[in-house]
């Protein structure tokens, strides 16, 4: 309704407005509803003045922008006129998100991401059945760190803060230890990195007011650092024993990587292993290397030993002729836990191929 509404009577983009107003709801659920008698801010009324409701709205942004710096530059203001965020604001206002299911943000922020904007880029947003799978097999602990190097609207990691969650509260009784603890994973334990700046942008609002905390999830390419902002570097680098930046370790990694193009750039190619292939006992460089297949190495080699990990992949890559040298490598690093084949229906329409998920541990020694 908001979108259609916005389109027929404003000139402005309609993602970044409505993700703006979702914004201000949670603001004013997490800041001002502390109870059922607790009264909302984020309404209107129905004999209220549009103008007199929209400045409140506006004023409302500008605390929840101050509280959850870093989704937002100072310089963003609600774009609406007045009539525009009067409608929108009694549509949503009739939902209560802090209250409804954990994934219900997530889903709503990836049916207004456009479909061309995921499929032209291989970006497949995870069914959140598959989701919840990874991560009870993965059943990550209130002292590991995870990681999605690809986490698009975040859904690996939410699932994975909200299993964590639950054990934390059903360990303790004290409430503002539960909180804090709760604070305190989301703040230090849950990465994630997109390459997208739209939604990173989601994620990363998503994860502060779902974690109530600072948010670690940065824009960049996750297959070559050569670009990456001092925050991302600082987050995601650490210094080997002769002072040489490398990529950090984590406890599990959980992650889709985008099946769709191929790597072509030396720069990003010179970085991985399976970009080369063995012909006649010399090393060549392929031209390109999809970039799943790039993705296997990059997660692979950033998992600290005995490190878990969860990859949606192309079932081709665990069969096919062509990819032996990508099971070699697997094998080489890592122990197969097991393989779960998903339907050639999980990722329609954006494609027909057919996926499985695979969970790995990596090696403390690998294999000669």
């Amino acid at each position: 309704e908001c979108e259609d509404h916005i389109k027929a009577h404003e000139g402005v983009n309609v993602f970044d407005e409505i993700f703006k107003l979702i914004f201000v709801l949670l603001y004013d659920e997490r800041r001002n509803l502390k109870n059922d008698d607790s009264p909302t801010k984020f309404r209107v009324g129905a004999l209220e003045d549009e103008g007199v409701a929209a400045g409140r709205i506006k004023r409302l942004f500008s605390l929840a922008k101050d509280q959850w710096a870093g989704v937002f530059s100072s310089g963003d203001e609600l774009l609406l006129g007045d009539t525009a965020l009067a409608f929108c604001v009694s549509t949503l206002q009739k939902t209560y998100l802090l209250k409804s299911d954990a994934d219900v943000l997530g889903s709503a922020f990836e049916v207004m991401i456009n479909p061309s904007m995921k499929g032209d880029k291989g970006q497949y947003f995870t069914p959140r059945h598959v989701i919840d799978l990874a991560i009870s097999v993965l059943d990550p602990k209130e002292d590991e760190t995870i990681f999605d190097p690809t986490c698009g609207s975040g859904g690996f990691l939410v699932s994975a803060m909200d299993h964590v969650f639950k054990k934390i509260r059903s360990e303790r009784d004290s409430e503002s230890e539960i909180l804090e603890n709760q604070k305190d994973y989301a703040s230090n334990n849950v990465f994630g990195m997109d390459f997208d700046p739209i939604i990173a942008k989601v994620a990363k609002a998503y994860m502060l007011i779902w974690g109530d905390g600072r948010s670690n999830i940065c824009i960049g390419d996750g297959l070559n650092d050569a670009n990456w902002s001092d925050d991302t570097r600082a987050k995601f680098q650490v210094k080997d024993d002769n002072g040489k930046r490398v990529f950090r370790k984590f406890d599990i990694i959980a992650t889709n990587p985008p099946f769709a193009g191929d790597i072509s750039a030396d720069d990003t190619l010179q970085k991985y292993e399976l970009a080369y292939k063995n012909t006649n006992g010399k090393n060549k460089k392929i031209n390109k290397v999809s970039r799943d297949i790039l993705f296997v190495e990059r997660c692979i080699n950033s998992l600290s030993p005995k490190g878990r990990m969860a990859i949606v992949l192309p079932r081709g890559i665990l069969k096919n002729y062509n990819d032996e040298r990508v099971r070699r490598f697997i094998l080489k690093h890592a122990k197969i836990r097991a393989v779960v084949s998903l339907s050639g229906e999980m990722f329609k329409p954006f494609t027909n191929t057919k996926t499985c998920l695979l969970f790995v541990e990596r090696r403390e020694v690998e294999l000669k």
